[in-house]
């Protein structure tokens, strides 16, 4: 069943605060994890290729 006792106002600008830096966070670390992305996306050709010389080339016979 739903809560449906009233709630104080203090609470739900407390709670609303909460999930608001929450969101905040959550934003701000997706941020920073695509920056780190995008500074190292373009060493992935390049690594690529030379695992693959290895598999081709230099690998197991």
């Amino acid at each position: 069943m739903k809560d449906v006792t009233p709630k104080s106002t203090m609470q739900m600008i407390a709670q609303s605060l909460i999930y608001a830096f929450v969101i905040v966070l959550i934003i701000a670390f997706l941020k920073v994890a695509l920056d780190a992305f995008l500074s190292v996306v373009v060493y992935i050709v390049p690594v690529a290729l030379v695992i693959f010389l290895y598999m081709k080339f230099g690998g197991k016979k």
